[in-house]
């Protein structure tokens, strides 16, 4: 009896479990299992990846036919490099807006910024929602990548290379129009982001993403058809990052 429950203590050890039952504990007080947990890569590799409910798998695959939709019909028009009078009048209406609210749309429209990548990654990690950090670092910097590998072959130029008299607020942006990166990016991260936010904070997630792009027009920085195209972009990239990451809203992952 004695020899089993030694054997018995001896295995469980080697699991990582006390005499008694209990978690072995670490130098810290805490057990090994927990430690691991506590770390994101940790997590991520307890992580069980489990398939998006079916309603959820649909309205992604339905995001990402719109998304594409909305980027190939703008990507066709924008290849034109003409600028019609209903687009040249929609940019209008917006970049003539009062130079007021040049202050608070250049804050939100830093939610389109690379750098906005890795604030809303290590935000995420922060939560100790490992998966969703790595959705939104990977997620948001393919489609920044993408979208300035794509103004290569469609090579449109910005606001002022076609219409006159362009407001150009701040820095002038240099290099090609179509699509818009700050438009993808937000949008991606808005995506991603959205199943493990708290309900106030997804609608604030995009009104965000409407704002940055819409302040790209404001700013001189783009046409419609660009924010269109990059808008559309956002959302099929941040869809099929869901579909990667799979049911995130279930579990603390």
């Amino acid at each position: 009896m004695a020899s089993a429950g030694r054997r018995r203590d001896r295995q469980g050890a080697r699991r990582g479990w006390g005499a008694l039952g209990a978690p072995a504990e670490s130098a810290w007080g805490r057990s090994p299992q927990t430690i691991e947990r506590l770390s994101p890569i940790g997590a991520l590799r307890a992580w069980n990846r489990r398939p998006l409910p079916r309603q959820a798998r649909a309205r992604n695959l339905e995001a990402i036919a719109a998304g594409l939709a909305m980027f190939s019909v703008a990507s066709a028009l924008a290849r034109t490099r003409e600028v019609d009078e209903n687009e040249e009048a929609v940019f209008r209406q917006v970049n003539e807006l009062s130079d007021h609210l040049h202050g608070p749309a250049w804050a939100v429209m830093q939610s389109g910024s690379l750098a906005s990548v890795g604030v809303a990654a290590s935000a995420a990690a922060m939560a100790r929602r490992p998966s969703t950090a790595v959705g939104l670092g990977l997620g948001g910097f393919a489609v920044w990548g993408g979208a300035k590998l794509i103004k290569r072959g469609i090579k449109r130029g910005r606001p002022a290379a076609h219409i006159d008299e362009v407001n150009v607020r701040g820095r002038e942006q240099t290099g090609l129009g179509f699509p818009s990166g700050h438009a993808a990016v937000a949008f991606t991260l808005a995506v991603v982001a959205t199943p493990v936010l708290p309900r106030p904070m997804k609608g604030a997630a995009w009104v965000a993403a409407t704002t940055t792009a819409l302040s790209r027009l404001y700013v001189g920085a783009h046409l419609p058809l660009d924010v269109v195209g990059g808008v559309g972009l956002g959302v099929a990239a941040g869809s099929l990052t869901n579909l990667a990451l799979g049911d995130r809203a279930a579990r603390r992952w």
